[in-house]
């Protein structure tokens, strides 16, 4: 059973990115879908958070890696590579 914590962390990437960031058009279960949006607004609210931007800014910059396990972050700045 996920932890309090981590159910309202889940809630907060629906709320804040799923309404900017809509299901990829691979033909995957429903399943499948939430966890990779759910990556993905990870991605998004920590390129948010470090770069200064807003929700649909980060969403922007989130792409998917296809099948290769992992998210990249496109076109960050220099000012947001040094705040890691």
């Amino acid at each position: 059973m996920p932890s309090a914590a981590s159910v309202q962390v889940t809630e907060v990437l629906r709320q804040r990115y799923f309404p900017i960031m809509s299901a990829l058009s691979n033909n995957w279960t429903p399943e499948q879908h939430e966890k990779n949006r759910l990556s993905r607004s990870l991605a998004a609210f920590a390129i948010e958070e470090f770069g200064g931007l807003v929700p649909a800014q980060a969403a922007y910059k989130v792409c998917d890696g296809g099948n290769l396990g992992v998210l990249q972050s496109s076109n960050y700045s220099a000012g947001f590579a040094e705040s890691l």
